[in-house]
């Protein structure tokens, strides 16, 4: 694991109630002139390369940014914006 970056396990899969997955890659990495584009699997907003956001891999959820993981899209079955992955959860959690 790389130094410096937050694991934490989810309580649930963010597939599990969350909106339909898009397809084999949900981070929506998009081929741009330098890298890859990322794109929020919630609002489908770009994510910016020193933007907080939470990688879902398998059942697990990390803090990462595209800075610190340049391959994130390679390997996050979801990415998501911090505030939407939180907004997600709580559009989820029973009233």
């Amino acid at each position: 694991m790389q130094e410096g970056l937050e694991v934490v396990q989810a309580g649930k899969h963010a597939s599990d109630e969350g909106p339909a997955m898009a397809g084999p890659s949900s981070c929506r990495a998009e081929q741009g002139a330098m890298s890859k584009v990322l794109r929020c699997f919630h609002c489908e907003d770009v994510i910016g390369v020193y933007e907080p956001l939470i990688a879902v891999v398998g059942r697990w959820t990390r803090v990462t940014s595209k800075a610190a993981e340049p391959k994130i899209a390679d390997q996050a079955d979801e990415c998501y914006h911090h505030a939407c992955y939180e907004t997600m959860l709580g559009e989820h959690r029973a009233p």
